[in-house]
């Protein structure tokens, strides 16, 4: 809307210049000059460009480049020249250079589509082309470096290529040697000259395509394994079907040298297709080819194949499918002679192949896009090419045999393949295919997929073990095919096709005593899931609703496994088609016989699904109803099952009245009160006369639940609980029980966990009853917390220490009205021992984060009485167990040791030289704890640590730690505010914002006290820190270890040239990738506020000794980038993106160096604030390094 405006108003301020430039202004003090406003117009476009391109640097990230292409596109969309337009403020194409031309080149190697798709018609919307900013020798390597793409293991290499081609194309940037394809000239008098050259460039590029497509194929059909590891031949297709993609084909003038093209890419296509349908149709596609590359694996590698590939049937219903060790039929002279050739470093046409380990995964890669590739051409070629009315005709590209032709070829496919990315892609190509013949005038084409859906209804009908069509993998592509067949009919007519095909499947799907009718079976089972879950048939495939469901019910007593497993699917679908998709979380009953099921999850369900149907005033009396019919402790014979439904009945609907009901209402508590006196008379089934674990499990979570309700209606006076001596009634329940009296050796018992942990909620409940009792002695608790902490049973531990910590949580956080209860206060010594002793990692983590929320002060010198060690090696066991632990533990034992070395720090002024080896091994946790592979929960826990510590050890005035400890804890902060998680960035703006709030940092900034973005956060951090060097003093000693924040790390460097001259054997990146950080947006805000503090801060410069040491390593790094920029291959930004990128941000990374130390030098003086970070690496090289290394 902006961009609008501007435009706009430029337009009238325009004519208004016009205007006054035919007269003399009449008062010279009237408004300033039109031509003024419009060059400020064009100033602050230009300046808006800048900073779009800038933010196009190497190694932003996806949303940067993103938001900043969309802008750009909306610019030169906006402030377009279109012909007759007289005048326009401003263009886009005014202010691209090489280097910004380079840099939107340079966008086609991104990842993400979205980010090529903006690039490239950005660059088409431009009106300068490629030719102006790239000589000759530039384009030719260009295009080899697309060509070399297109058959690149990596499969989202071929879509860089696909747009590379596209843009040389569209450019009229091709090399001038691809001429040599054409041997008709375009006519081009009709003024219709840029299409005419855009069909040219397309047809020569798809001929040179097709060429090395057809030399590849030919290598393929010798070793599909060469063709795997060294050149797949999808990339090709890819790039064959974007060029035509992009043009016009209806309106073609070289269609004498279009129509043997088309024809050839047909045969090139089934050819292909046939080179690696044996991989897609085999029985198990996945993990086909042994990464072994011995001439043994490569023998039975033949094996396998002569295996599956010509007797590849469903004889699974007979029988197993045994491979045979050894076929007397195939001798080892044949193997010998038809061995797979797998070793990838031969040469193809005097080209040298890159040598590559072949895996399963390069195998299986290679065949299913390029089956998919295929596919995805034919669709498109029956779309979009004019079709032949007659074959003599001179009209149109396909003719009617061609279109049959590829009908075919996708009813081969379909029913054949068995790999789901495969038969999923041609059923894409074969939907377009079959709506062009629905549309086709031509009544023979019309038919065709009449014809089509006859002939593979017979088919099935006949399929038998011996079959070929893929009864498994839910008959593979055979639903696909005729859902695409059906789906293209006409919905405004009778829908016959529809109508025959769902009365022969729901026939074929019915039960049969006939054996040899499984196979049919199965597949009309599975197509008719599909065609029910096809929402383009609509209303229309309803009718047959009711005939499915007959069909997979019955379907569920057959004695084949393939058809009941088909029957299930099948009724989950029809499921899904008549009540919609499930969206509550929970699958419930409607019946509630389902409560007496012996299946306990049928019991659960059916409790859950009670509660919606019983009103909320009923609730009360079904509760009671319910008790009623629970038997007594004299009754003779009862079933558990029917106990056991009923409690969890009567558990539901009471959690359902409390959750509705205020807890003060007077009729609440009366009807609780009731319920409750219903509850005791059937008290036995919460005590040992219930033989059941389970049942008595679920009468205690009642009881539990009733002193929840009754407590928070009495606000701790409970006058009901006692008045009905419940409590009473529990502290025998308690006493008598397990938890007191101890379980028989080796006990084991269904349900035992549950009832451990039912009994210890309602254990914990009484002795918190108890304890708020005035004048309660301890000898009147059940049970004591002490007692349920030294329980055997873990889960005993874990839910008592869990109630432990939310009170201690509260304490700790003020929340709670009288702070920690008496009781808990002398506990300090026990949880001091049962750290040491616990082995369970969940109950010793919550013992962690207990001792984490109590003050040190109160338990740290108690660690020698109790536990025998001092608090300073009590830190040491802290620390090792964060150093060595899972990632929770690790987590928690952190934040404690970080609450103990903070104590200490604190309360022992005088003595920290004592704990400095501590305090170094705490920083050095510190940094290891905050690496990008390890949990978010660490990194949070890292994050935590930080905050809090901030005063003492991020901003103190007086610092404690050394200097490179604190400036490494800083660096911690920098690198969690570069995170890609979103919550671990959030987390660690909180860091900042303590480290600005201090008396000694608020005027560092002008965001004290203000909440703020990571990327914000980033800038203020550097801000503050640089603030603090200079308060402290330590600027001189601060900056090389600065400067080699700017520099990155050394290993950064040798990882680079590693990765350059190794081997690439995977196909997808497998190392961690930071999709948001940013390096140059780092190092730009650093050298930003160094120039600032370098420039008017008093300071003592470092000394010559480490000015030359950081000279030298500056210098042999900008000889390293050289010699490795000199090893790359031309076009290496599209061919090695990786590895350039890597070398771009070095490189801009020691350009920051060079002008920092150039400055330092007094060279620069006051231009080097002048310059940009992003000035040309040659140029800083000029500029500094002869003085470095004289002075070195």
């Amino acid at each position: 809307k902006l961009f609008c405006r501007i435009l706009e108003s430029s337009q009238v301020l325009y004519k208004l210049e016009q205007s006054k430039s035919k007269r003399e202004p009449e008062n010279e003090l009237t408004k300033q000059h039109p031509s003024v406003s419009l060059q400020q117009y064009k100033n602050f476009m230009s300046s808006i460009c800048n900073s779009l391109f800038e933010a196009l640097f190497p190694g932003s990230s996806y949303s940067t480049r993103f938001s900043a292409l969309t802008i750009l596109g909306s610019i030169a969309e906006v402030f377009h020249v279109p012909e007759g337009r007289i005048y326009t403020v401003y263009q886009l194409s005014h202010d691209i250079d090489v280097g910004r031309f380079q840099t939107l080149m340079e966008c086609f190697t991104s990842t993400f589509e979205d980010v090529k798709i903006l690039a490239f018609d950005l660059l088409m919307k431009l009106s300068k082309t490629a030719v102006h900013f790239q000589d000759s020798e530039k384009l030719q390597g260009l295009f080899q470096a697309a060509l070399e793409l297109s058959t690149s293991t990596k499969p989202y290499d071929c879509v860089t290529a696909s747009y590379l081609l596209n843009f040389l194309i569209w450019q009229d940037a091709l090399p001038s040697s691809l001429s040599v394809y054409l041997t008709q000239q375009v006519a081009c008098d009709n003024g219709d000259k840029p299409a005419a050259v855009v069909e040219r460039n397309t047809l020569m590029v798809i001929k040179c395509l097709m060429e090395n497509l057809e030399e590849e194929v030919s290598q393929a059909e010798n070793s599909l394994l060469q063709a795997a590891a060294a050149f797949p031949m999808y990339g090709r297709v890819h790039c064959i079907t974007g060029a035509l993609q992009k043009l016009s084909l209806n309106s073609l003038q070289l269609v004498s040298e279009w129509r043997p093209v088309v024809e050839k890419l047909l045969l090139m296509s089934y050819r292909l297709s046939t080179v690696v349908s044996p991989v897609i149709q085999s029985s198990s596609p996945e993990g086909l080819i042994p990464m072994d590359t011995d001439s043994e694996s490569a023998s039975r590698l033949q094996m396998i194949l002569n295996e599956i590939q010509p007797r590849d049937t469903n004889d699974y219903f007979n029988q197993a499918k045994i491979l045979k060790e050894h076929d007397s039929s195939f001798g080892m002279k044949d193997l010998n002679a038809s061995e797979v050739n797998i070793d990838t470093s031969t040469e193809i046409k005097g080209k040298e192949v890159k040598t590559c380990d072949v895996t399963a995964q390069m195998v299986l890669v290679c065949c299913w896009r390029s089956m998919k590739e295929v596919a995805l051409l034919l669709g498109m070629l029956c779309q979009l090419l004019p079709m032949q009315p007659v074959p003599e005709s001179s009209d149109g590209l396909l003719t009617v045999e061609q279109v049959k032709e590829i009908g075919d070829y996708f009813k081969q496919h379909l029913l054949q393949s068995r790999h789901r990315g495969a038969f999923e892609l041609a059923y894409t190509g074969f939907v377009k295919l079959t709506e062009v013949l629905n549309r086709c005038p031509n009544v023979s084409l019309q038919k065709l997929p009449e014809q089509w859906l006859w002939s593979v209804l017979e088919e099935i009908k006949c399929s038998n073990p011996s079959s070929k069509l893929c009864a498994t993998r839910r008959s593979a592509g055979i639903p696909f095919y005729i859902q695409a067949l059906l789906a293209s009919e006409p919905k405004k007519g009778k829908m016959d096709l529809l109508k025959i095909t769902m009365k022969q499947l729901i026939s074929l799907a019915g039960p049969t005593d006939d054996l040899q009718s499984t196979v049919p079976q199965v597949h009309a089972l599975n197509i008719l899931r599909a065609l029910f879950r096809d929402t383009r048939l609509g209303e229309n495939i309803i009718p047959y609703v009711a005939d499915g469901a007959k069909a997979a019910i019955l379907g569920f007593t057959s004695p084949v496994w393939a058809v009941r497993n088909s029957s299930t699917l099948l009724f989950s679908a029809l499921i899904t088609r008549i009540f919609g998709v499930k969206r509550a979380k929970d699958e419930h009953s409607k019946t509630n016989r389902c409560g007496h099921s012996p299946v306990y999850h049928s019991r659960e369900m059916a409790a859950r699904a009670l509660v919606p149907f019983v009103m909320i005033d009923h609730i009360p009396n079904t509760i009671r109803t319910l008790l009623a019919t629970l038997p007594s402790c004299t009754d003779q014979c009862f079933r558990q099952n029917h106990i056991h439904g009923t409690l969890l009945q009567v558990f539901h609907l009471l959690q359902a009245y409390s959750d509705s009901k205020h807890g003060t209402n007077s009729d609440f508590q009366h009807e609780l009160t009731d319920i409750t006196v219903c509850t005791k008379a059937k008290l036995w089934l919460a005590k040992r006369q219930n033989p059941c674990l389970v049942t008595r499990a679920v009468y205690i979570d009642i009881l539990f639940l009733l002193t929840c309700c009754l407590n928070k209606s009495a606000k701790d006076n409970q006058p009901v609980l006692e008045s009905l001596g419940f409590w009473e009634e529990v502290r025998g329940i308690i006493s008598g029980s397990e938890l007191v009296t101890g379980f028989p050796c080796a006990f084991k018992a269904p349900g035992l966990p549950q009832y451990l942990q039912s009994l210890t909620r309602l254990a914990i409940a009484a002795v918190w009853a108890a304890a708020a009792k005035s004048g309660e002695r301890e000898r009147d608790v059940p049970i004591s917390f002490s007692q349920l902490l030294e329980s055997a049973f873990a889960e005993v531990r874990s839910l008592t220490l869990e109630a432990l910590l939310e009170k201690f949580l509260a304490a700790a956080s003020g929340l709670g009205e009288k702070g920690l209860p008496p009781l808990l206060c002398n506990m300090r010594e026990k949880f001091l021992l049962l750290a040491m002793k616990e082995n369970h990692p969940e109950c010793f983590c919550k013992i962690l984060k207990i001792l984490h929320c109590m003050d040190p002060g109160e338990w740290l010198p108690q660690t020698e009485h109790c536990v025998h060690l001092t608090p300073k090696e009590f830190l040491n066991w802290t620390m090792d167990i964060a150093s060595n632990e899972r990632s929770e533990i690790q987590s928690v034992a952190l934040r404690l040791a970080s609450k103990v070395i903070s104590h200490h720090m604190q309360t022992c002024v005088e003595n920290r030289e004592l704990i400095a080896a501590e305090l170094k091994q705490w920083v050095q946790l510190v940094i290891l704890s905050c690496e990008d592979h390890l949990p978010t929960e660490s990194r949070l826990a890292v994050v935590e640590v930080l905050t809090s510590t901030a005063p003492l050890f991020l901003t103190n005035p007086h610092p404690i730690l050394e200097l490179q400890d604190t400036l490494a804890l800083w660096k911690c902060v920098l690198t969690l505010l570069q995170s890609e998680e979103q919550v671990v960035r959030d987390a660690a703006t909180e860091t900042v914002t303590t480290a600005m709030s201090q008396e000694n940092t608020c005027q560092s900034t002008e965001f004290a006290f203000c909440q703020v973005d990571a990327s914000i956060a980033l800038a203020l951090a550097l801000a503050v820190l640089c603030d603090l060097l200079q308060q402290w003093d330590q600027l001189a000693p601060g900056l090389p270890i600065l400067l080699g924040w700017l520099l990155g790390e050394s290993d950064d460097l040798v990882a680079c040239v590693e990765s350059m001259h190794q081997v690439e054997d995977y196909l997808f990146e497998k190392a961690e990738v930071n999709f948001w950080a940013e390096t140059l947006i780092f190092v730009k805000y650093l050298c930003k506020h160094l120039f600032c503090l370098l420039s008017k801060s008093s300071w003592r410069p470092p000394s010559p000794e480490i000015l030359c040491h950081l000279q030298r390593m500056v210098s042999e790094q900008c000889h390293l980038l050289s010699q490795l920029f000199r090893e790359l291959p031309p076009a290496a930004e599209f061919v090695k993106t990786v590895e350039f990128t890597r070398l771009r941000i070095q490189e801009e990374r020691t350009l920051a160096c060079l002008r920092l130390l150039a400055f330092l030098e007094g060279k620069e003086g006051e231009d080097t604030l002048v310059l940009s970070v992003w000035d040309s690496y040659a140029e800083a090289r000029q500029l500094t390094l002869p003085r470095t290394e004289a002075a070195c």
